[in-house]
C-alpha cells in the first residue's frame, strides 16, 4: 500500500496556491509575488485562516486545475531534461542487469518482462495517438508529463533508483482498466469542458490525486469491504450475468406486448403501470421504515435527514408520503413519468431523486473499487480470479437534465449535503457561474410559479460535470471522469452535434444508467427536439475506448443492451403528447414503467375571473394587507398587532373563485347545518332567555357514563336529550364537513385510523359529535396514547369552522357586488365579526405547534404555504439537543424538541394556500402560548397593549392544559377575561356587516371552548364555571380512579396520609404551614436517624419560599432545589444531600416537572402537599428505593413517607389512592391513614 501511494505521489504535480486566490494576503509590491505564485507553506497561520474564510479549501484541493498547475511549474531546460532522462535509463539498465545475476533467474526474467510492459499511461497515450481528433491534446499532455518526470526525478532520485521497477508495475496492475478511477491530468480544454467546451477530452487512465481517497473505501474498513448485500436489487439488476428471462423481456418490449395495469393511489393519484411480466409488487408501496431497509448506503443515509429537513422535520419518519411512494418505485428501478409536479412538492421530489442518484453512484463506485482491490491482491498472490466485469464504457452513470441554471444551484446544494463530503473542488467557481452576480429585480406581482421558476440565473445553455469520492466532490472535471452530468438540453445538444459535424462527441452518454428530467414542461418552451436528440444518442457503442479496460466491461454493454437496463425518471407538471411519445419510444426498462397523472375535477376554467369591477369594501379584511416589516413579523414576536388594510389584492382572486366558479358554497345551501343557524345574525327568541339562565346559574344538570368518555357531567340551558346521543358518524358529509376538507381528512388521520371505511375512532367520533354540535367540552382523560387522536379531531373541527365562515362571507360579497351592478338593494347582510380571527389555540410549548401545523397543512389541502420555512426554522431546534432516554415516557414526549414557552403564530387560509406570520387582524387562526399572548395583551395601565384581535373569537381550544399549571395559570385566566370584548378600534371593518350579537356584546355566549387535559383540577373547575357560558351547553368529562397511582410504588415502605382539618378554603395555606412546622418537623427530629436524609416535596413555589425561610431562620441543615435554581446549584444541593452533609432537601413540583430528577440519598419523604400529577407521587416515593442497597438495617427500618392533605385536595388524592378511598379519607373521623 505504501509503495502504491508513493508511486502516485511521484506522478502528481505539486499543487500550489495561486496568488490570485489569496487576495489581501501578500502585498502587491512584494518581490516574492512578482517572482512566482505564493506557496501554501509560506503563509502565516492568520493568512491560512483568512484563506479558508475566503472560501478556498485545504491546499490539496485548491480550485486551480491541473493544466494551470502545469503552466506554473518551474522551467526546466532541454539540456537538464536530456541529462536526467539519460541517467534514469542507466539506473534502470543497471538494476535490470543486477537482477539477471540473481539466484532465481527465471523469476527475475519474468519480472523484467513485466517491467518492460507498457504502463497504463502509455496505453492511454497510444489511444490518443490513434484518435486524430485529439492529437494536439496528446502532444500537450506528453510535453507536460515530461515536465512532471523531470521534477519528480530531481526530488526523488535515490528512491526511484531502488523502487522504479516495482512501483510502475504496481500502478499498472492497480489502475489499468479501473474505469478511469482517478482524476485525469487535464489541460485547460479538459478542465473547462465540463461546462463550456464543445468536446469532452479523454481522461487519463491514471487518477493519482484521488486514488488514496477512493482506495481507502476498499482497504480501510468501509462498508464496501465489510458487507455483501445479497438481497440488494442493485447488485442483481446491474450484474454482468443477466437472468435467462432477460432476452425474453427485451423481446416483449420490442414487440410492445407490455402487461398493462391501472390503479388509483391516494397520494400518486392515477397510475398506469406497464410491465414485461405480471408484477403485483408495483401497487405495493409500504412505508419505508429506515434507509437501511431501502438499501441506501449508510454514509449517504446519515446525511439524508439534514438534506431533507426543510421538507420533513420528523426524525422518526424517513420520507413524506409522496417521497415514500416515489422512492419505492425508483429503488425498484422502474421508469417513472410523474406528471403531478407543482411548486409545493418540487423540492420534495427533487430530494428523493437526488438521494436515489447519489446512492446509485456510490454503489457503482464501491463495487468497482472493491473489485480493483481483489484483482490487485490476487495478482500479487499469483491467483487468477477470471473475468470481473463491473464497468461500462465510460464512468458517467447519471444524467440530469434541467432547464435553467437557477435549479442547478438547488440541486448542487442538496448533493453537497447528501454526499457528506468534506471538500468540494471548484465550488466557488460553480457558484460564480450559476448564481447571478447582481441579483436582478423581479416583478413580485407576477404569478407565484413565475417567481419560483425565474428567480436567479435563467440561462439555458450549460453543462456541469460532477465527480464523487468518499471525502470530496469535484465540479468541472472531464466528462469521462465524471459520475454525474448535469446539463440543459441545449447545452448537451451543442456538444453532441449533428450528423456530418466535424467536431462532435456523445460517447460520454454510452454508459448512462439513470437519466432524470426535472421541470420537463419547460423543455417544451425551449426546444423539445433537443431532448429527443439526446435520447437517440444515449447508450450507444462508443467510437473510442477512452482508456477503458475491455475485459472489465459488462456483457450487456458490449451487446448494446444497456438501454433496457437504463432507468428514466421524468417529473412534469402535466402530461403532453410529447411526454407520451417519449414514454412510448424511449422508456424500455425491463423492470417496467409507470405513468402517473391526475384527473381534473374542474380544470383551470374555474380560475377565470369575470371582466367586471367588483367591490369588496368592508369584506372583513378579506385579502392580505400590504404589511410593513412590523406587520410581517408581528405574528410571532412583535408586541402589537398592526391593523390590516381592508383590501387584500394579492389573495383576492384566489378567494373569489370560491364564490363565482362552482365551489360547494355556490352550489349548495345547507339548510340543516347547525353552523348556519348558530352563527346567523338573527338569533331565536329564546337566545336572551338562555343567556339569563346562564347568568343566574340555573343550568340543567345531567350525569351519565359512557364506555369511551367515562364520567360525563352535562349542563344545558334547556332539557336536551341529544347530549347523550352520540351515534357513529358514517361519513364526513353527514357531519356537514366541507368537501374539500373531508377529502384531506383520511390522509391527515391515517396514522391514527387505518380503516378507510370508518371515518373516526370511537373517541374521535364522540368528541367530534359534541364539537360539531358546538357544545363546550372539558375533557380530562387525555394521555400519551390518545393525544394525537384528540388533536386531529379538534383541528378538523377548527379548519371546518374557518372554511365555512370564509365561504359565507365571500358568497355574500358576490351577492352584494352583483346586486350593486344590477341596481338592486339586498338590505343588510350581517355576516362578520369585528375582526377576522375566529379560532384561538393555546399550547404550552413550540414542539406541539410543529405537529399542529403539519396536520393543518394536510387538512387544508393547500398547494402552497407561505413562510413555511421560516416557521420550521423558528419552531424546530436548529440542532436537536440530546435528551436522557431513561426519563419517563411522558417526559420524553412532552420535552422532545423546542420547549420554548413564549410564542405567537398567526395563520391565514385561502383555497389554495396558507400563510404563516400574517398580521393578526388578517389571520383566521391564532396559535400561541399563554405567556406569548399575555405579553401582547398587557395589563391595566400599560401604554402599549392590544387585545382587539380576540374580539371575534368563536372557537378557543386549550391542549395539554395541565402544563399551563406548571407555567402560570393566571395568564390563561387573563386571556379569557380579554376575549370577546368590544374592540377599541374598527381595524378596517365594515360596521354594516357586523352581526348584531357582536355589537350587543353577546359573542361570549356563542363562543365554543374546548379544553383537553390529563386530569381535573380546581383551576379547571373554576374556568369551567366562570368562562364556559355557551348557550348550547357544556360537558365536563373525567374518570374515576379504581386504585390510583399508589399501586406503582416499589419500595416496601409505610405511607402515611395525614388530613389537616381546615374551616374554609381560604385558610388552607396557613393551616398546612402551621401543621408542618408544629407537628411534622418535631416528629422527624425526635431521633438522629429520622432527622437526616429527609426530602420535603413542596408543590407551590410560594410555600417553598415560606418553608425555606423558616429553615433558614431556625438554622436547619438543609439544601433547596427549585425551578429557579441554577444547574450547578442543584447539582451541589443533590450531592450534599446524598452524602448526608445536609439533613433536609426542599424539592418543588415544578422542578420535578421540568427535570424529572432521581434524587438519591432519601430515607424519609414528606409531601408538604400532594402533587397535581399522580405520577409524581409514585416517582418521588420510589426515590427511597434508590437508597435501599446502601442503607443499614437500622436505617431501612426507619424509612417513611408522610403526605399532608385537606378535604379540598380530593381531586389530587383520588388520583393517588383511588376515588372510593379518597372519599372515605376526606370524610372519616380519624385523620391518619396508613398504606403499605
Amino acid at each position: 500500500m505504501g509503495k502504491e501511494r508513493s508511486a502516485i505521489s511521484k506522478s502528481m504535480p505539486k499543487k500550489r496556491v495561486s496568488g490570485t486566490h489569496v487576495s489581501g494576503l501578500a502585498s502587491s509590491k512584494s518581490s516574492k509575488r512578482k517572482e512566482g505564485p505564493v506557496k501554501y507553506g509560506q503563509l502565516s497561520r492568520k493568512q491560512k485562516q483568512d484563506l479558508e474564510d475566503y472560501g478556498e479549501l485545504v491546499p490539496k484541493d485548491f480550485e486551480d486545475d491541473e493544466a494551470d498547475t502545469f503552466k506554473r511549474r518551474r522551467v526546466v531546460s532541454e539540456a537538464d531534461l536530456d541529462r536526467e532522462l539519460e541517467e534514469e535509463q542507466k539506473r534502470a539498465e543497471r538494476q535490470f542487469d543486477d537482477s539477471e545475476e540473481d539466484e532465481e533467474a527465471s523469476e527475475d526474467d519474468s519480472e523484467a518482462e513485466d517491467w518492460k510492459k507498457p504502463s497504463a499511461y502509455s496505453l492511454l497515450m497510444n489511444s490518443l495517438k490513434k484518435n486524430s481528433k485529439q492529437k494536439d491534446f496528446y502532444k500537450k499532455i506528453q510535453r507536460e508529463q515530461e515536465g512532471i518526470e523531470d521534477e519528480v526525478e530531481e526530488e526523488e532520485e535515490e528512491e526511484m533508483a531502488l523502487e522504479g521497477d516495482e512501483e510502475e508495475e504496481e500502478i499498472m496492475q492497480d489502475h489499468e482498466g479501473s474505469e478511469n478511477d482517478a482524476e485525469s491530468e487535464e489541460d485547460e480544454e479538459g478542465e473547462s469542458q465540463g461546462e463550456d467546451d464543445d468536446e469532452p477530452v479523454d481522461g487519463d487512465a491514471l487518477e493519482p490525486k484521488e486514488k488514496d481517497d477512493e482506495e481507502e473505501i476498499v482497504y480501510l474498513g468501509s462498508d464496501v469491504e465489510e458487507e455483501e448485500i445479497q438481497d440488494d436489487l442493485f447488485e442483481n439488476r446491474f450484474a454482468d450475468q443477466q437472468p435467462s428471462s432477460f432476452d425474453e423481456r427485451i423481446s416483449t418490449i420490442e414487440q410492445k406486448k407490455w402487461i398493462s395495469d391501472m390503479f388509483d393511489d391516494e397520494v400518486l393519484k392515477n397510475v398506469s403501470a406497464l410491465t414485461t411480466s405480471a408484477d403485483s409488487n408495483v401497487k405495493e408501496m409500504p412505508e419505508i421504515a429506515s434507509l437501511e431497509d431501502a438499501k441506501v448506503k449508510q454514509r449517504i443515509g446519515n446525511c439524508w435527514y439534514r438534506a431533507n429537513k426543510q421538507i420533513n422535520h420528523r426524525k422518526n419518519i424517513v420520507f413524506t408520503s409522496l417521497q415514500n411512494r416515489l422512492f419505492h418505485q425508483m429503488n425498484n428501478y422502474r421508469d417513472v413519468m410523474y406528471c403531478n409536479r407543482n411548486m409545493s412538492n418540487a423540492k420534495e421530489i427533487r430530494n428523493a431523486y437526488l438521494l436515489h442518484a447519489v446512492n446509485h453512484i456510490t454503489k457503482t463506485r464501491d463495487r468497482v473499487l472493491k473489485n480493483n482491490a481483489k484483482l490487485s491482491k490476487a495478482q500479487k498472490e499469483g491467483k487468477d480470479l477470471g473475468e470481473m466485469r463491473d464497468q461500462g464504457f465510460t464512468r458517467a452513470k447519471v444524467l440530469l437534465l434541467l432547464p435553467f441554471r437557477n435549479t442547478v444551484v438547488d440541486v448542487v446544494d442538496t448533493l453537497i449535503k447528501l454526499s457528506g463530503t468534506e471538500q468540494q473542488e471548484n465550488k466557488n467557481r460553480f457558484y460564480e457561474q450559476f448564481n447571478l452576480r447582481e441579483e436582478e429585480a423581479i416583478d413580485t406581482s407576477k404569478p407565484a410559479d413565475f417567481l419560483q421558476n425565474f428567480q436567479g440565473n435563467i440561462d439555458d445553455h450549460f453543462r456541469l460535470s460532477v465527480k464523487f469520492s468518499k471525502k470530496s466532490m469535484k465540479f468541472y472535471c472531464n466528462f469521462y471522469d465524471a459520475d454525474m452530468i448535469i446539463a440543459s438540453p441545449l447545452g448537451l445538444r451543442t456538444l453532441i452535434g449533428s450528423e456530418g459535424d466535424k467536431k462532435r462527441d456523445f460517447d460520454f452518454l454510452s454508459s448512462i444508467e439513470l437519466v432524470i428530467l426535472d421541470q420537463t414542461n419547460h423543455f417544451l418552451m425551449q426546444n423539445w427536439e433537443h431532448v429527443d436528440h439526446i435520447f437517440q444518442h444515449m447508450n450507444l457503442i462508443p467510437t473510442d475506448s477512452h482508456g477503458c479496460d475491455i475485459s472489465r466491461i459488462k456483457s450487456w454493454y458490449l451487446d448494446g443492451k444497456a438501454k433496457y437496463l437504463r432507468q428514466t425518471l421524468v417529473f412534469a407538471d402535466f402530461m403532453t403528447p410529447e411526454f407520451n411519445a417519449l414514454f412510448t419510444k424511449h422508456f424500455k426498462n425491463v423492470s417496467g414503467k409507470l405513468k402517473i397523472k391526475q384527473t381534473y375535477a374542474e380544470g383551470s376554467i374555474v380560475d377565470v375571473i369575470p371582466q367586471v369591477q367588483q367591490d369588496h369594501e368592508g369584506s372583513e379584511n378579506d385579502a392580505e394587507s400590504e404589511e410593513d416589516e412590523e406587520g410581517e413579523s408581528q405574528g410571532e414576536d412583535d408586541d402589537e398587532p398592526v391593523d390590516g388594510d381592508a383590501l387584500e389584492p394579492k389573495e383576492k382572486d384566489d378567494e373569489e373563485e370560491i364564490v363565482y366558479l362552482g365551489s360547494d358554497v355556490e352550489e349548495e345551501e345547507i339548510q340543516d347545518d347547525l353552523f348556519e343557524n348558530r352563527f346567523a345574525d338573527q338569533q331565536p327568541s329564546s337566545f336572551d332567555e338562555r343567556i339569563s339562565t346562564i347568568e343566574q346559574k340555573k343550568w340543567i344538570s345531567d350525569m351519565f357514563d359512557d364506555e369511551v368518555l367515562k364520567n360525563v357531567s352535562a349542563l344545558t340551558t334547556s332539557a336536551d336529550s341529544n347530549v347523550k346521543e352520540m351515534p357513529e358518524i358514517a361519513s364526513l358529509e353527514d357531519a356537514k364537513v366541507k368537501q374539500r376538507i373531508g377529502n384531506c381528512w383520511y390522509r391527515a388521520n391515517k396514522q391514527i385510523n387505518h380503516r378507510k371505511n370508518i371515518v373516526f375512532t370511537s373517541l374521535q367520533n364522540r368528541l367530534f359529535h359534541q364539537m360539531n354540535n358546538y357544545r363546550d367540552v372539558m375533557y380530562c382523560n387525555r394521555n400519551m396514547s390518545n393525544a394525537k387522536e384528540i388533536r386531529n379531531a379538534y383541528l378538523l373541527h377548527a379548519v371546518n369552522h374557518i372554511t365555512k365562515t370564509r365561504d359565507r362571507v365571500l358568497k355574500n360579497n358576490a351577492k352584494l357586488s352583483k346586486a350593486q351592478k344590477e341596481g338592486k338593494d339586498l338590505g343588510e347582510m350581517r355576516d362578520q365579526g369585528f375582526t377576522r380571527a375566529k379560532v384561538l389555540l393555546l399550547l404550552p410549548f413550540r414542539n406541539t405547534v410543529v405537529d399542529v401545523v403539519d396536520t393543518l397543512i394536510k387538512l387544508s389541502g393547500t398547494e402552497q404555504q407561505e413562510n413555511k420555512n421560516r416557521f420550521y426554522e423558528q419552531f424546530n431546534l436548529r440542532e436537536e439537543e440530546a435528551i436522557d432516554t431513561s426519563k419517563p415516557a411522558d417526559f420524553l414526549q412532552n420535552f422532545q424538541g423546542n420547549i420554548d414557552d413564549h410564542f405567537r403564530l398567526s395563520v391565514k387560509f385561502s383555497k389554495k394556500s396558507m400563510k404563516f406570520y400574517c398580521n393578526f387582524y388578517d389571520a383566521d387562526m391564532i396559535i400561541a402560548s399563554p405567556l406569548g399572548l399575555r405579553t401582547l395583551i398587557g395589563s391595566e395601565g400599560d401604554k402599549k397593549r392590544d387585545f382587539d384581535f380576540l374580539s371575534s373569537i368563536e372557537l378557543v381550544i386549550l391542549d395539554q392544559t395541565n402544563h399551563f399549571l406548571m407555567q402560570n395559570w393566571e395568564h390563561v385566566d387573563h386571556i379569557f377575561q380579554h376575549m370577546n370584548l368590544i374592540p377599541t378600534d374598527s381595524h378596517g371593518c365594515d360596521i354594516s356587516r357586523i352581526k348584531s350579537w357582536y355589537l350587543d356584546g353577546k359573542a361570549k355566549y356563542l363562543r365554543q371552548t374546548l379544553v383537553f387535559a390529563d386530569f381535573m383540577t380546581p383551576e379547571f373547575n373554576a374556568l369551567f364555571t366562570k368562562h364556559f357560558k355557551n348557550v348550547s351547553g357544556k360537558l365536563k368529562i373525567k374518570q374515576t380512579y379504581a386504585e390510583g397511582s399508589i399501586v406503582d410504588v416499589i419500595p416496601q415502605v409505610q405511607q402515611g396520609f395525614t388530613r389537616i382539618d381546615v374551616p374554609s378554603l381560604k385558610s388552607v395555606n396557613e393551616a398546612r404551614y402551621r401543621y408542618f412546622i408544629e407537628k411534622t418537623l418535631p416528629t422527624l427530629r425526635k431521633s438522629a436517624i429520622m432527622q437526616s436524609h429527609t426530602l420535603v416535596f413542596i408543590p407551590s413555589y410560594f410555600d417553598f419560599v415560606r418553608v425555606r425561610n423558616y429553615f433558614e431562620d431556625n438554622k436547619y441543615s438543609y439544601e433547596a432545589c427549585s425551578e429557579y435554581a441554577s444547574g450547578p446549584a442543584i447539582t451541589r444541593a443533590r450531592a450534599q444531600f446524598f452524602h448526608g452533609r445536609a439533613d433536609f432537601l426542599l424539592y418543588t413540583e415544578r422542578l420535578h416537572f421540568f427535570r424529572r430528577y432521581n434524587i438519591r440519598g432519601a430515607f424519609h419523604i414528606v409531601f408538604y402537599g400532594l402533587p397535581e400529577d399522580p405520577l409524581y407521587y409514585t416517582e418521588v416515593v420510589n426515590f427511597l428505593g434508590l437508597k435501599f442497597n446502601e442503607a443499614s438495617a437500622a436505617e431501612e427500618a426507619t424509612f417513611s413517607c408522610t403526605a399532608l392533605f385537606t378535604k379540598y385536595d380530593f381531586l389530587k388524592l383520588e388520583r393517588i389512592v383511588g376515588t372510593e378511598r379518597a372519599k372515605k379519607m376526606c370524610t372519616a373521623q380519624k385523620n391518619v391513614f396508613m398504606f403499605s
